[in-house]
């Protein structure tokens, strides 16, 4: 590969040889025919399952040594756990909640803390006072023919009924009927939600009308005697286990009465919702989701494989039911676009903001309303109305309650009675209970307030979330050989999540007789599955919270007081206690204490950076949390002990701010000791003006009216005022309607490229073309002999690149921005890093990385089961591996690593939102304004945590001398050796680089090389896939190569591969990283065989997609033709023709 972006391609090569031999080892990118799916029989699933007597007998080591005080003797249940000695010593234990041992579990892989449920700390938790006093909102209809009671004194003249109507665009969207008259013949069954009115007293009802699908379910089991299991499932979100004992004791009696079992190891995978509905309603995780069936934030759920989705196939009744805002929804996710269930009313909460918009009651706000008790009550009254109008026919049944129990210590309290109505409705009934699976959970503890930040027991509440199951008796009685109830009360004492509930779902499905689709095997249901299993199958005690894909920070196994090993949860509360108080105390100690207020912790959580070292020497290490006004800090701690007793936390590091501020509040800014702002202020500060001061001084009207005078001044001023500028200079004039087209480049309905694209073919005849962007004079080039003369040629008429204001601290550092000598002087430096020599030095980061991403595709596959893996995703992650080890000489983990801080910020760098697009507008056409305003051209949160990287290696560098291979290393070493200036014959001299110039153009390396590479490597693998012709030769000549290298692959293997190089190069003519370059007229400048002359400061601009996408230069331009960069080919056309990179002394250093 000879072409003046070798080393750019380099880098793209390797990673598309990588890729390749990913295809070599049958890691299919492109999805296969399907494989056929093996059906196994019910007698099959049943023979395998093993003697859980047998099984509890191999592991008596593993039970539990709790006792728990429910003020009544031990139940029988838990005294069949406890080892004699230990019942020994409950008996001498007076008034005591625990014994000696104090683990709530006990395993192999987990040990958890005990839980000291009624801690004194947590005596709010019982309190029963309402939330507030609103008047009623929602009410039920009981199933009666027609509203035959209607409350408060009023007649049937004075009442209406609205319907309330689903609307098929979106599950957040209704309609409301017209108002009906109540009249003898209104038959309300047929209605699913609607409102009554009488007055100013309005209820919501909802119904259970016949459709024609639960019809045709009804009459499929009509006749037949052996029906399946029924499933009641239903949960509170924020509700630890602790919190279910402590808010519900009447609840709890008559769920031990009736043979409940409590999950004392039920953890959860993360501190979020939606995670643990992915794990107990859908089996995936969150990455499962993404590359399976909801594939962004805003997907449609309708496609992921909700277990309801496998009872309805099997003709159950469904129904799914939950509160507020829902967690498919919440946050402009896309809900479910199709009714997912026989029975969704989901639009029936959000109608009832509408109505209570529509019809205000006095004393009721929002958010008491959405928090009222009565809405929660409603949702367990219509879940226990249902299972009673299906009781005959087989139902799978969810419901959840958000908004009363969401971070929320004391109002699960208010629904004691609720619940124990709910249960005891379901015993009352035999034909229910005999068949019904019913279990009671939540996603995750209270992660908010003072009870989680009291001390070690708020991060157990955190992660251990309430799961109590009861089995049908008809399950006993028609598998009596299995033992069912004995193999749950055993699994009741492991280590569990959301992912064991779906499978038990499932297995009680296929015990009822159901079907699942042909691709669940048998082994869905195996033991040996460490990350998920049937709780109906013996669980291992070796499981570990890495084995069930528990997220990092969450996990509360093998921790107590003692350890200082990071994975501690306890000492990480500690760190981040610290780092807080450290924070506030800058606050208290600036001159703006009185105006912004202290940070509090909306969640100790953290975050392993991993950019140096962790606290795997127990020593020093970095840590990440949230605090509340919203944002993120970074800070590098040393931690002190001695003898395993933790002694001493010290600050070693500034703190960095890796988030912007919200738009929610006034920001004041100070100089401490610290490099950031650190300081939110408090929302109630404001200017010391106020609006009627203004009012007093001014009229409205003439204020307006001056307003709109002056911008529509300064729009003419800016777009209108300066059009004659390119005619009576003699150069034709390209014009457009200025205000439409910055809008449309605003809103990115359009790109800069897609306009300079317009002017190069509509000017087809002329060499060069005028621009005028705002009042900057531009000049479009689209004659080649030109362009060369631009280029190299005339190149000190041209040294320069349009003034850009890029970094409020490093503007002056940047090579890209520099002017003149000191732009020669960093590029003589710069330029013999990026030689062959020092490029094959970095080839075992090169390999290294691309084993892991060999891995990283297995690992997909194996995960998710699909021949497809998400491209995007999956290169991002391998360049950026690939930029923190060739630019800073460490493991950047991104394949490795889910949530690695490296590709987070990397993806947040590059990502494509308004304000990256206006950024990328008035930098382009105002670049001073930016400089005034002191406008960063990179998004602040992701450049702090490069800068404090980067500024972290260096420091290493400057502490420590070892053998780095990196950009950063190569760097130093060039700063230090004679550079000469070769164009002007200048003596020898010395150029000194300071650490101010290697940070700032790391940090152009990470952004330039992340999205360039990326994109080129996806767009690689895309056409290799459509063009299968062109991948197996592609193929073919890495096996050829590679064989004449014995196997190995090198750097001088790779350039070798001339038709990988054709490949590239097609696909950066198609899609070039740079759809445009420019320079700046630095002497006056007389376009040859003209009499126009370009004034200095003249922007030239070069739309090299334009000239990429020119049939005169390229047949075809739009079709993918590795062929057009044959030798033959290329030696046919204008080397100015292809340049991807630019061309002269000023093209792209990292090409």
């Amino acid at each position: 590969m000879r072409g003046t972006y070798k080393g750019f391609l380099f880098i793209t090569i390797s990673c598309t040889a990588f890729i390749t031999i990913c295809n070599y080892y049958y890691v299919e990118i492109i999805p296969t025919t399907a494989k056929r799916h093996i059906k196994t029989s019910l007698k099959t699933l049943l023979n395998l399952l093993p003697d859980p007597k047998s099984f509890l007998d191999e592991s008596p080591d593993y039970v539990t040594n709790e006792i728990e005080n429910w003020d009544e003797p031990l139940h029988p249940e838990i005294q069949g756990f406890l080892k004699d000695d230990d019942l020994e010593r409950s008996k001498n234990c007076t008034n005591c909640s625990i014994i000696k041992d104090k683990h709530t579990i006990k395993t192999a892989g987990c040990k958890i803390p005990y839980i000291e449920i009624f801690k004194p700390g947590f005596k709010r938790s019982v309190n029963k006072n309402p939330l507030c006093s609103n008047v009623q909102i929602v009410a039920l209809l009981n199933e009666n023919d027609q509203i035959l009671q209607l409350q408060g004194n009023f007649t049937k003249e004075n009442c209406s009924v609205t319907e309330v109507l689903r609307s098929n665009t979106s599950d957040e969207a209704f309609v409301f009927s017209k108002p009906m008259e109540i009249v003898d013949t209104l038959d309300v069954r047929t209605k699913e939600v609607f409102f009554t009115r009488c007055g100013n007293h309005i209820n919501i009802e909802a119904n259970f009308p016949m459709k024609p699908q639960v019809e045709r379910k009804i009459q499929y089991w009509k006749d037949k005697t052996d029906l399946p299991f029924n499933v009641l499932f239903f949960g509170f979100d924020t509700t630890s286990r602790a919190k279910f004992h402590r808010s519900l004791p009447q609840a709890m009696h008559l769920m031990r009465q009736m043979g409940f079992l409590d999950f004392k190891g039920y953890h959860s995978v993360a501190p979020y919702t939606l995670e643990n509905f992915m794990g107990f309603l859908l089996g995936l995780d969150n990455p499962g989701v993404r590359s399976t069936c909801a594939p962004k934030w805003s997907s449609s759920w309708d496609a992921c494989p909700h277990i309801w989705n496998y009872y309805s196939k099997s003709n159950f009744v469904t129904m799914y039911v939950e509160d507020g805002s829902q967690t498919f929804n919440w946050g402009g996710q896309g809900g479910f676009r199709k009714q997912p269930t026989d029975y969704y009313i989901h639009y029936l909460f959000r109608s009832t903001l509408a109505i209570r918009r529509n019809y205000p009651l006095p004393g009721v706000t929002a958010d008491c309303f959405q928090q009222n008790l009565n809405i929660p009550r409603f949702v367990l009254e219509y879940q226990e109305r249902f299972a009673k109008k299906f009781e005959k026919t087989p139902f799978f049944t969810f419901a959840w309650n958000n908004d009363a129990t969401h971070d929320s210590s004391d109002k699960l309290a208010g629904l004691d009675e609720s619940i124990t109505k709910l249960l005891g409705t379901l015993r009352s009934s035999r034909d229910i209970l005999e068949r019904t699976m019913i279990i009671l959970v939540s996603d995750h503890g209270i992660r908010y307030g003072d009870v989680t930040q009291a001390d070690k027991f708020g991060f157990l509440e955190r992660s251990l979330p309430g799961l109590f199951i009861r089995l049908p008796e008809a399950l006993h009685r028609k598998y009596p050989q299995f033992n069912f109830r004995d193999v749950l009360k055993f699994n009741s004492r492991r280590l569990t999540t959301g992912f064991d509930i779906y499978h038990t779902l499932k297995h009680l499905l296929v015990l009822g007789g159901g079907n699942l689709t042909d691709n669940e095997t048998i082994a869905e249901f195996q033991p040996v599955l460490k990350d998920r299993s049937s709780l109906l199958v013996p669980i291992s005690g070796d499981r570990t919270c890495a084995d069930v894909n528990v997220q990092i920070g969450s996990c509360v196994c093998n921790t107590d007081d003692e350890s200082q090993a990071w994975e501690n949860p306890f000492l990480r509360h500690k760190l981040i206690r610290f780092a807080f108080n450290e924070l506030n105390g800058l606050i208290e100690s600036s001159k703006y204490r009185q105006m912004c207020e202290r940070y509090r912790p909306i969640m100790l959580t953290y975050e392993t950076s991993n950019v140096l070292r962790n606290f795997t020497n127990r020593t020093e290490g970095f840590i990440r949390f949230s605090t509340k006004p919203y944002a993120t800090f970074e800070v590098q701690l040393r931690v002190l002990h001695e003898n395993s007793t933790l002694d001493k936390i010290e600050r070693i590091s500034k703190f960095i701010r890796n988030t912007a501020y919200g738009r929610g509040s006034w920001c004041v800014g100070f100089e401490t000791d610290e490099d950031q702002t650190l300081i939110s202020s408090r929302n109630n500060y404001r200017p010391s003006v106020s609006y009627s001061d203004l009012k007093q001084k001014s009229s409205s009207l003439a204020s307006a009216v001056f307003f709109a005078t002056t911008i529509a001044f300064a729009w003419w001023w800016l777009t209108e005022a300066n059009n004659d500028y390119w005619p009576k200079r003699g150069v034709p004039r390209a014009l457009l309607k200025e205000f439409a087209t910055y809008m449309e480049l605003l809103t990115a309905k359009k790109k800069l490229q897609d306009v300079d694209l317009y002017y190069y073919n509509k000017y087809k005849s002329e060499p060069f073309v005028g621009i005028m962007e705002l009042r900057t004079p531009s000049i479009l080039i689209r004659d080649l002999e030109l362009l060369k003369k631009i280029y190299v040629k005339d190149f000190d008429h041209f040294a320069n690149r349009r003034k850009f204001h890029f970094d409020n601290e490093y503007n002056d550092y940047f090579l890209f921005g520099l002017d003149d000598q000191p732009w020669k002087d960093l590029r003589s430096v710069m330029g013999p890093t990026f030689t062959s020599g020092k490029l094959k030095r970095m080839f075992d980061y090169f390999q290294r990385s691309g084993s892991d991403l060999v891995q990283y595709v297995a690992d997909q596959k194996r995960k998710t089961g699909l021949d497809s893996v998400e491209l995007r995703d999956m290169y991002g992650r391998f360049v950026m591996d690939l930029i923190a080890s060739t630019t800073f000489g460490f493991e950047g983990q991104c394949l490795k690593q889910e949530d690695s801080a490296f590709m987070k910020h990397g993806q947040d760098m590059i990502k494509n939102d308004f304000w990256r697009i206006f950024r990328g507008m008035v930098f382009s056409l105002s670049p001073g304004l930016m400089s005034f305003l002191r406008i960063p051209f990179f998004p602040a949160g992701p450049t702090s945590f490069f800068k404090g990287v980067i500024k972290r290696v260096l420091k290493e560098r400057h502490e420590k001398h070892g053998n780095y291979k990196d950009f950063v290393q190569l760097m130093l070493e060039s700063a230090n050796k004679t550079t000469s200036d070769e164009s002007e014959g200048a003596s020898t001299t010395r150029y000194k680089i300071t650490d101010a110039n290697i940070l700032a153009n790391g940090l152009v390396f990470i952004i330039a090389g992340f999205e360039g590479t990326e994109t080129l490597l996806t767009l690689s693998t895309y056409y290799c896939a459509i063009y299968p012709e062109i991948q197996n030769r592609l193929r073919e000549e890495i096996e050829s190569v590679l064989e004449e290298n014995k196997g190995e692959s090198s750097y001088d293997a790779i350039m070798k591969m001339e038709y990988l190089n054709m490949v590239l190069s097609e696909v950066l003519r198609l899609h070039p990283p740079f759809t445009r370059t420019e320079r700046r007229v630095t002497k006056e400048y007389q376009i040859p065989d003209t009499k126009v002359v370009l004034p200095v400061d003249t922007i030239v601009a070069i739309s090299i997609l334009s000239v990429h996408h020119d049939e005169k230069h390229f047949p075809e331009p739009q079709k993918f033709d590795p062929e057009r960069f044959s030798a033959e080919n290329k030696a046919n056309r204008h080397p100015y023709a292809f340049m991807p990179f630019g061309h002269g002394p000023r093209n792209c250093i990292g090409q």
